[in-house]
């Protein structure tokens, strides 16, 4: 396909052959005044972040281990002043007696 710039353009397509499935995303689309293709992204949406969820909720590990991940992105840059491992380590706990200062 090509856009009105003559520039070639990727479509994507989803055809929904199942009369049940339609009938509920035109439902879902006129009670929240969405368009179908939003109606449908708003559903799938929906239900991907409620299934992870519920699957953080049967795995608190894997929550755990996200939310650290998390934590430790949003830090690191602001621990990044140019100091070693090594010389943080020597602000922090006494060469003599390996007790923090």
């Amino acid at each position: 396909m090509v856009d009105i710039d003559g520039r070639k353009v990727e479509t994507v397509s989803l055809n929904i052959k199942n009369d049940e499935t339609h009938a509920l995303v035109r439902e879902l689309a006129a009670l929240k005044g969405f368009s179908q293709t939003y109606a449908v992204k708003f559903a799938v949406r929906n239900e991907l972040e409620r299934q992870k969820a519920e699957h953080e909720k049967s795995n608190p590990k894997a929550g755990l281990a996200a939310w650290l991940m998390k934590i430790g992105e949003e830090t690191a840059p602001l621990m990044n002043d140019g100091r070693t491992s090594k010389q943080l380590m020597d602000e922090l706990y006494d060469d003599e007696t390996g007790l923090p200062k």
